[in-house]
């Protein structure tokens, strides 16, 4: 009798279990259709702490735009991001239409003299920005922009009293392919933005951006005839990636 009913013991645990993995199975799968149908959330990197990280282990008030995002609000350059996040404002300086001030949190210098520094500090790939007339950054071909709100001089340095903007430019993705945009409008306006990832070998990935912008501006000298705040702007940034 003790042995019979060791038996249909082990039998039914090992239909318990048979039960237990085509149940895993099943699941696992529809969750896989379920992402592949409706979508899931990605992680959020950050390297707000000078060191990738998900943006919810960070301890640090931040906001990070990924580059789809700046794609969907048709962001032009760095001043057209007027309100990118909670308690942040960004417009021009004036008439200094390549300059930018950052307000974070009511802390704002306007001044355009290059003797001020700014209390937001702005960084491109790592590399500080010292003086806000040339700060209007150009929106192509970004991985993310991250907004760090607060003072951030324990790992930033100094004129970081009121918080960061950290540029992050896109890395080359190991794949070849291209992406760009046209934009064209009155007054003589041309922008054209390109950028080619060319794969080097198996450690070696490289990446061009072009930029070109014209505009023949929205005034004429009564004196010469000439077009004032013309634009006629050239730049291109290469990469090189080793792995």
């Amino acid at each position: 009798m003790n042995r019979a009913n060791c038996g249909l013991k082990g039998i039914l645990l090992s239909l318990t279990f048979l039960c237990l993995s085509v149940a895993t199975v099943a699941g696992a799968e529809e969750s896989g259709t379920f992402a592949s149908k409706y979508g899931v959330l990605e992680e959020v990197v950050t390297t707000a702490r000078k060191r990738e990280e998900p943006l919810q282990d960070t301890p640090v008030a931040s906001t990070v735009l990924g580059g789809a995002a700046l794609d969907k609000r048709f962001y032009g350059d760095l001043k057209t991001a007027e309100f990118p996040a909670p308690n942040v404002n960004i417009t021009s300086i004036g008439a200094f239409s390549h300059g930018v001030v950052a307000t974070i949190r009511g802390i704002v210098n306007g001044d355009p003299d290059s003797t001020i520094d700014p209390p937001v500090a702005l960084f491109v790939d790592g590399v500080y920005l010292a003086r806000p007339a040339v700060s209007s950054l150009d929106m192509f071909d970004l991985e993310q922009i991250e907004i760090l709100r607060g003072p951030q001089g324990t790992l930033f340095g100094r004129n970081t009293s009121a918080g960061a903007i950290q540029v992050r430019t896109r890395r080359p993705t190991g794949e070849f392919g291209t992406r760009g945009k046209i934009t064209a409008g009155e007054f003589g306006r041309t922008d054209l933005r390109a950028a080619v990832d060319i794969p080097i070998s198996d450690t070696v990935n490289a990446k061009v951006a072009v930029l070109s912008q014209n505009m023949d501006g929205y005034y004429k000298s009564a004196v010469t005839g000439q077009d004032l705040g013309k634009e006629d702007i050239m730049s291109i940034r290469p990469m090189i990636e080793f792995t």
